[in-house]
């Protein structure tokens, strides 16, 4: 467990600086606007398994909203918030963020992507990760707001089953969630494959 820890550590801070270059041109450092997807390697108790099923360190996401000139984090926690950005970059492994954005927002109303993020706000955290708005989780929140508001998917859904779950960190989550039923044609989406998105572009990665 210890190497696999380290590892992923590793992994993140790698592929952190391996997005920065990717993404940024010189001298490039756009301060964030509302609708920004903001990713970071979360130090929640399942964010290892997160991890280890997707294949990437940035397991949390959320999405950002400027009110007064600061800029605030629209998450699924529990329950669901609203946080300022530097309480929310605080607890983020090593303090590591993304910052990514449309590359086309002609067609976001964003007015009406607000009332749909913060229409979930108090609404508890979903471990099960369910398709419903009973409960609701961090990426399913951002994506199901964008979708619902302006008509755009920001990444690929897939069912559980086609990501990796032969890790004992997954294997364990799973078991604790599920028992033996385990929902393996469920529809999720996850940080990862949000990130991933040809939508996005990156304006932040520190």
């Amino acid at each position: 467990m210890l190497l696999f820890l380290n590892k992923i550590k590793l992994f993140s801070i790698a592929a952190i600086l391996l997005f920065a270059a990717l993404s940024f041109l010189p001298g490039r450092d756009l301060p964030p606007e509302d609708g920004d997807l903001i990713f970071q390697n979360s130090q929640s108790r399942q964010s290892k398994a997160i991890a280890a099923a997707t294949h990437s360190p940035l397991t949390h996401v959320g999405v950002v909203f400027i009110e007064r000139g600061v800029p605030y984090i629209y998450e699924a926690v529990q329950p669901v918030r609203r946080i300022a950005m530097k309480d929310w970059v605080k607890r983020g492994t090593n303090g590591n963020y993304v910052v990514r954005r449309l590359k086309d927002k002609s067609g976001v109303d964003m007015e009406a992507l607000k009332r749909h993020v913060t229409s979930f706000v108090g609404k508890d955290y979903d471990s099960q990760f369910d398709w419903c708005d009973s409960q609701i989780y961090c990426s399913e929140l951002v994506w199901k707001a964008y979708e619902r508001s302006c008509g755009v998917k920001i990444g690929d859904l897939k069912r559980l089953e086609q990501f990796d779950l032969s890790h004992p960190e997954v294997k364990k989550t799973l078991v604790s969630r599920y028992g033996r039923k385990i929902p393996f044609d469920m529809q999720v989406i996850s940080p990862a494959d949000m990130f991933a998105s040809s939508l996005l572009f990156t304006v932040i990665a520190k």
